[in-house]
């Protein structure tokens, strides 16, 4: 599913543009911490307010469609 990139202004495109955000703001710091449990707590509790839930079944739908793809051929 890495290649996987949802529509821009779905709901699923700016949950990902969100992640994204927190990622590259928050990962390389915690990588490179002294004092990884607070940041990595932090990182979590922003994480947690996002709606993964509807980029994570955006990527189920991605998912069954390509299966059914590939058993259709």
């Amino acid at each position: 599913m890495w290649s996987y990139v949802p529509e821009e202004n779905s709901e699923s495109g700016k949950v990902s543009k969100e992640i994204d955000r927190l990622k590259h703001k928050y990962l390389p710091h915690i990588v490179m911490t002294d004092d990884f449990d607070t940041l990595w707590n932090e990182y979590q509790e922003e994480y947690g307010k996002i709606n993964t839930k509807a980029y994570l079944d955006d990527l189920t739908k991605e998912v069954l469609r390509r299966q059914a793809l590939t058993e259709h051929n």
